[in-house]
């Protein structure tokens, strides 16, 4: 078994995998619980702003969210036994 390690990653490299990437995860607090849901995504770059769009539908969960909220995306490589 290999050893873990925790990796500062720049802002490019961050960007980079948004990019390569549409699938990830928001986790909100709904009624004071997490809440953590899969979701599409896509990487926004225009005019000096980057940001990251989901579409819900209006009344969805997440639109229902408060402020805080936290988004992540991973992967996973099967064969190595290995994941970012």
């Amino acid at each position: 078994m290999s050893e873990t390690w925790l990796e500062t990653l720049t802002y490019n490299d961050c960007l980079d995998l948004l990019r390569a990437r549409s699938v990830g995860r928001i986790a909100v607090v709904v009624d004071d619980f997490p809440l953590v849901l899969p979701v599409n995504y896509r990487l926004v770059e225009t005019q000096g702003l980057t940001w990251v769009a989901l579409r819900t539908r209006p009344g969805n969960i997440i639109d229902r969210a408060g402020i805080n909220a936290a988004f992540e995306i991973d992967s996973v490589d099967s064969l190595h036994h290995e994941g970012w």
